[in-house]
């Protein structure tokens, strides 16, 4: 009897067990059913909008990889490197332009391209943090800069206003020292500059397209000059005073002549080819003839 007892409680708390499986089973796969139905619907009816004023996907250490933010200028993202630098900065100014920065592995900026100011630029940095290469639109006009490391420019291409274009090229102190460019007629031009800023060479082609070389004084007036006119070449020398003095020119006859003048341009002596053995008289400071001058 005992032994019959003893087996039957035995049986018993075998069927409670079953019952318990069985009930848990039922609980775990409506549990699963009930993950699945919200996945299955989030997936085919996402929410259609997240409020927040920052997000930060971080990584396994912790650290934000990825970050969305708002501040009063408007928004932000940044995108972080393994040392939590950011290397991709995406923002709104306070002027409401827009801003992408890219930057070197310890956050010094190398790229930059920008919509502030009157047009849009895109900018190259050195190692130093300096720009050395700018390309940007001013008012409707481009230009490209060449820098060095120090920052300063040293090559610039331009458009100007007259709708010509133009390079200037900097010495190491950022000065101009020599420009090639469309002059106000339409022709090219060549000018080399001194230490102070002045035009001391110029070679270029004239309104009626004709080629001419100026060389200047340190103050960037004219003293030498080679032109080119309807008879032939020529060339003009300037004293202290922007008086003409000397002039070797080809006559409309085609014969050589040279004209030389006082300190205030006055004609004095004109030597001719026509005229080999003599000079041509010329004109006193009163207008009257000399004859037989030089």
């Amino acid at each position: 009897m005992e032994q019959r007892i003893s087996v039957e409680q035995r049986l018993d708390r075998l069927e409670r067990h079953v019952r318990l499986w069985k009930a848990g089973c039922v609980s775990v796969g409506l549990v699963l059913g009930l993950f699945v139905t919200v996945a299955a619907t989030d997936t085919l009816d996402p929410d259609p909008l997240i409020r927040a004023h920052r997000i930060e996907v971080v990584g396994a250490d912790g650290r934000p990889a990825l970050s969305f933010s708002s501040d009063p200028d408007g928004g932000a993202v940044f995108v972080h490197n393994s040392d939590g630098d950011p290397v991709i900065e995406l923002y709104a100014d306070a002027q409401r332009a827009g801003h992408l920065r890219v930057n070197a592995p310890d956050g010094t900026n190398r790229v930059l391209l920008t919509g502030a100011g009157v047009g849009g630029r895109v900018g190259v940095s050195s190692q130093e943090g300096s720009p050395v290469v700018s390309v940007q639109a001013n008012q409707g006009r481009a230009s490209v800069s060449l820098g060095l490391p120090s920052g300063e420019p040293s090559v610039r291409l331009a458009a100007t206003s007259a709708g010509t274009g133009i390079a200037s090229f900097y010495d190491a102190s950022g000065r101009p020292r020599a420009t090639i460019g469309v002059g106000v007629d339409q022709a090219g031009a060549l000018t080399i500059l001194n230490s102070a800023g002045s035009g001391v060479i110029d070679a270029y082609a004239d309104e009626r397209g004709r080629g001419a070389f100026r060389l200047a004084d340190g103050q960037g007036r004219s003293r030498v000059s080679f032109q080119v006119d309807d008879d032939g070449g020529a060339m003009y020398l300037v004293n202290a005073f922007d008086a003409s003095i000397f002039e070797v020119y080809s006559s409309s006859c085609g014969n050589g002549s040279v004209l030389v003048s006082d300190r205030d341009s006055t004609p004095r002596v004109r030597f001719d080819a026509a005229h080999p053995a003599a000079a041509v008289p010329a004109h006193s400071a009163l207008g009257t003839t000399i004859p037989g001058a030089g």
